[in-house]
């Protein structure tokens, strides 16, 4: 409920502050998709010669990113995972890392809301 807030709140401060002046509202989104298949065989170094053990399994991961410009200096940024996961088990929630808005203007540039820690 708070990561909707901040998105939410986010979204209503860029719409207010650019609405004077929005002449068009422009969506980018990109992202990727990975899908990855691991195989482990002899992981075990005290199984016997002709006896190793074994283990495989595939994992998933859908991130993407948008951003949502109503004018040239201000937007807002998310980014949000909807599969990250090992096959075989039950999809999660969408998990957003990322939700913060952006403001440029003479004196400078304002970001608040959550960013990445680097």
């Amino acid at each position: 409920m708070k990561k909707f807030m901040i998105i939410a709140v986010a979204l209503c401060a860029a719409l207010v502050m650019a609405a004077p002046a929005m002449a068009e509202l422009v969506i980018e989104t990109d992202g990727y998709m990975r899908v990855r298949g691991h195989s482990y065989t002899g992981s075990s170094l005290s199984d016997a010669v002709g006896n190793s053990s074994t283990s495989s399994y595939f994992d998933q991961k859908l991130r993407v990113n948008n951003r949502i410009k109503p004018s040239e200096n201000a937007f807002v940024t998310t980014r949000f995972e909807a599969i990250n996961q090992s096959m075989g088990t039950t999809l999660g929630a969408f998990d957003f890392d990322r939700a913060f808005l952006t403001v440029k203007g003479d004196w400078g540039m304002f970001r608040g809301g959550r960013m990445s820690a680097g």
